[in-house]
Formats: C-alpha cells, structure tokens, sequence
C-alpha cells in the first residue's frame, strides 16, 4: 500500500533583535575587563619598582653597618661649626663620635652627631678618690680612652660605648680607673664601676680586662675575665703557668678580633676565643708584642734599638699562620675599613720603595698573588682591595690581584688616605683635596678641596680616624690639637 509523505519546508525563525539593555552591557563589560588589566598592570609595575628600589637601597646600605665607614656623601663635604679638641682621639659610635675633653680631676665625654658634626650630649666622669700615686703629673687633664660595644657589621654596633677615666701618665702597674658604660643615643649612664686591669678592650658587648698576680720573684701569672656592660662575670682564664720578667718595663697588651681576645706580653702570648678558651698559646724571643691579623693569622712587628736608646721598627714582620710562621721585609698595608671579605689574606708591601704589593695567605704564609705598585692606604669592602697608589687609584680583585678598574689621581705622589661611605671610595689628597669614585667601576662621582667647603685656612685633612672625616688646624701641635668635621651638605643645612 503506498504511503503518502507530506514535505513541510523547514523555515528558520527570524532572529529576536536584541533589547537596548543587553547591547550596551557588553561594551561596558569589556571596559571593566580592560580597566581592570590596566589596574592589575600598573600594581605589578609598582610593586616591580617597590622591590628593585628597595633592593637598590639595600644594596648601597650594605655596609652601613662596617666599623669605619662613613655616613652617606653624595657631594663634596663642608666644615660643620664649631670645634673639635683632641681631634685624633675620637671614636665613632654608633649614630655618634666620641670624644673627651676635662680638668685634671673629671672628664668630660662627648656625644658628636656623626651626620650634622654637632655636639648632642655631654657626659661629666669624676676620677676615683685618690686616684694617681707619686710619679704621675696630676696636672694634666685626666686620660680618657673609649671603645664601642656590640657586634661590629650589624644594626646594634656601638648602642653603647664603654669609657675609662683615669689619672694622666701611665704606671706600671697600671692604677685603678673608672669605668662608665654610657647610651650612644643620649649619652645616658648604663653602668658604672671600679677597673682594676692592666689592659682592656670589648668583645661585642662585653668588656674584657687582662691582669696580672706577681709573686716574690717577678713572675707573673696572667688572668683574662669578661664582664657583661653591667659588671656580671661572663668567663674567666687563668694562664697555667706564670712567665718571667725581667722588670716591670711595660705591660701588657689585649686586642680582639672577631674570634676572640689576644694577650700578649713580651714575648708570650696566648689567644682565646670569645668564650675564654685558650685555643693557641706562643712565646718568641724580643720584647716585641703580637697583634691580631686578619682570620687566624698573628703579626710580630720585630723593632730594632738605634743609638738614642728608642726603639723603631725593623722592616721586617713576622707572620704567623695555621702551621708555623714566615718572615720577610715589608709591612703589613693598614686598612682604614675592613668588612672581613676575603678573611684567608692579608695584604703587605715589600721591595726596597715598597713598591710591591703582595697578598699572602693566612693559612700557609705563601704569597697568593703580587703587583708592582706603590701603595700607600688600602681599604677592604666587598671582596675587593682599593688601594691609593703611586698616581692612581685602584680596584683590585681581593683574592687574585685582577684590577678591575683604574683611574689617574690628580697627583703623582703614592701618598694618599682612603675613606669610603660604602657607595663612593674617597682619596684625599695633599691634605685639602678629595675625591669620590663609585665603589663598582671607578666612575668620579664628586670632586672639591677645602676651599670649595668654606674651611678656613691652615686646616688639613692630614690623617683621620676611621668612620669620621676631620680636618685638623695644621699649625697647632702637641695635646692643644683642634679640628672641625666634614659632614654632607645636608647634614650641615640641617645643623642649621
């Protein structure tokens, strides 16, 4: 039976317009999208920023916190006001300098705004009642020595200074002293006590004395003990067998370094670590002392007695390392800054001229690498060694003696000193000339002279303790010395 199909045409409905609303939100909805990629963009680029600015002053801050530097200069100094008396006593400390001036009975102790140069406290210490026995000049001013507690390279470095005070001239044995523990911020008294010690330095924030029992023959038996800035006993170390002497001529000596506390007494010397544990002991021939080196190493610094009686130095040093001891003519290159790079060397001159600088190892006492060159101040920042040399100024690799930059001075003599704020390295030159170049490749930064900072004639920048730059009135010598800062333009206009 066939079967009837009916074809239906299919017709596709007419699309609904859309309505008005519908249209319009589309658009709108891609502009939210736009904005909020551009919002999203910039947050990026500005936190990107935040982070590389950040990361930029924290690079330049990075050794704000090394012993000797100097706070930021980013144009040639000026003298500040006022002036400064003992100027090559000072001490820096912290957000301070430290330094003294008094009668022959009290001390006067100064706090110095390191960036302005202003004094910002004071703190009057009295001498101990019957202080001084027959021998010692009471008439002069009293002796003041200071020396910054903490932990060198860190935030809290110097918060606080330790001070002795004592009578004028130095005894054997030495005569009790005062000692203050005082705030670098305000110049506040921490703590306060009686010193009985024949030397004494800091360890980070303890305050370590060296002394000495004698018995009837002369000999000594020698004692280190560590307090804490209040007086509470840390440790003690007593030598296991006394030394003899042949007479109470001078005594001893006590230096530290970041692993420990060095004794050392005409010819002998011990070395512990900053829990009092003996960790080397020595003894030599000479009246000569030892000092620390850089790591592990010590220095004998031999002295030879010419015809007036004095004693001068031999032109020879003596070093000793981990598994015995070199000697060889030259001396050893002094460091205005120091940041502990590069700890297995140490850096010397040698040659008749000195005009060879060399690196030996504090292990084995061979040399790593030698330049010709004429050296005559070097600091160490950052793995790398900059030394003021004959006519220029250099940037050398720390551990293989690379240059890594060059530039010319503007004098042809090797004398210089260095200065550095830890973004600039800064040669002084003749006394009254500096000049700044970038720590990274040399380029000159700024440049000026005494007289372009306003400082009055017969001011020389001739030598200045580190971490601080005075310039010093030339024409004034002995213990009536004076001197004035050089502070950033800034820090002056703020004095102001």
């Amino acid at each position: 039976m066939p079967v009837e199909v009916e074809l239906v045409e299919l017709v596709e409905p007419e699309p609904t317009p859309p309505t008005a609303g519908a249209s319009a939100a589309r658009p709108r909805r891609a502009g939210w999208w736009l904005a909020l990629g551009a919002a999203l963009l910039v947050g990026v680029l500005v936190v990107t920023q935040h982070v590389m600015d950040e990361r930029r002053l924290a690079h330049e801050a990075r050794f704000d916190h090394v012993p000797g530097v100097l706070r930021p200069l980013d144009a040639m100094p000026v003298v500040a006001t006022g002036d400064v008396p003992e100027p090559w006593q000072l001490v820096p400390a912290g957000p301070v300098v430290i330094g003294s001036s008094g009668d022959t009975r009290t001390a006067t102790v100064v706090g110095y705004d390191r960036a302005t140069g202003q004094r910002v406290w004071s703190a009057d210490v009295a001498l101990l009642d019957g202080s001084g026995r027959p021998g010692q000049d009471l008439s002069l001013p009293a002796d003041v020595r200071c020396e910054p507690l903490g932990t060198p390279g860190t935030k809290r470095w110097s918060d606080q200074v330790a001070c002795t005070v004592g009578a004028s001239g130095q005894v054997i044995p030495p005569e009790p002293e005062r000692l203050v523990v005082l705030r670098t911020s305000d110049g506040s008294v921490v703590a306060e006590r009686t010193l009985r010690a024949e030397a004494w330095t800091t360890l980070g924030d303890l305050v370590v004395e060296a002394s000495a029992r004698r018995d009837d023959d002369g000999a000594e038996t020698w004692t280190v003990a560590a307090t804490t800035a209040t007086g509470e006993p840390a440790w003690e170390w007593t030598a296991a067998e006394p030394i003899a002497r042949d007479g109470l001529t001078y005594t001893g000596s006590l230096t530290a370094s970041s692993d420990g506390p060095l004794l050392s007494v005409q010819g002998h010397w011990w070395r512990l670590d900053d829990a009092g544990r003996l960790t080397q002991e020595g003894s030599g021939p000479g009246d000569y002392q030892r000092s620390p080196g850089r790591g592990t190493a010590l220095l004998d610094l031999p002295l030879v007695e010419v015809d007036d009686g004095s004693f001068v130095p031999a032109g020879r040093v003596v070093l000793e390392h981990a598994t015995g001891s070199v000697e060889f003519p030259g001396r050893e290159l002094h460091l205005t800054v120091d940041d502990g790079s590069a700890p297995e060397l140490m850096w010397f001159t040698t040659g008749p001229d000195d005009e060879t600088l060399e690196a030996r190892s504090t292990t084995t006492g061979e040399v790593v690498w030698s330049q010709h060159l004429t050296v005559s101040a070097g600091l160490a920042l950052g793995g790398r060694l900059y030394v003021c040399a004959d006519g220029s100024l250099d940037a050398i690799d720390a551990d293989d003696g690379r240059t890594l930059w060059h530039v010319d001075r503007s004098t042809e003599t090797a004398w210089c000193s260095l200065a550095t704020d830890g973004r600039v390295v800064i040669a002084v030159e003749d006394g009254r000339a500096l000049r700044a170049h970038d720590l990274e490749d040399g380029t000159e930064r700024w440049a000026g002279t005494l007289d372009d900072s306003g400082a009055p004639a017969g001011l020389d920048i001739t030598s200045t303790p580190p971490g601080v730059l005075v310039a010093v009135r030339s024409d004034e010598d002995g213990p009536h010395e004076r001197g004035a800062f050089l502070v950033a333009p800034t820090g002056a206009a703020a004095a102001r």
